[in-house]
């Protein structure tokens, strides 16, 4: 299972980019921010493997409009 997710500075979650599972290999996903305002967010990506196995990667974007 993967989750791609968009949180704002107060740790709220702002935007779910996907959500489910995908076949191995590079993938892609575009980020439709209009309805937020400019600032700082950080993308959390959350892969689930079979068991306890987890890897979050967490990265800070700037959003400037």
């Amino acid at each position: 299972d993967i989750k791609l997710s968009i949180y704002n500075t107060l740790g709220k979650e702002a935007a779910v980019l996907f959500s489910g599972k995908l076949p191995t290999g590079i993938h892609e996903v575009r980020w439709d921010a209009d309805n937020l305002t400019s600032g700082i967010y950080f993308i959390r990506l959350r892969i689930s493997g079979n068991g306890n196995d987890n890897l979050i990667v967490t990265r800070k974007a700037v959003l400037l409009k």
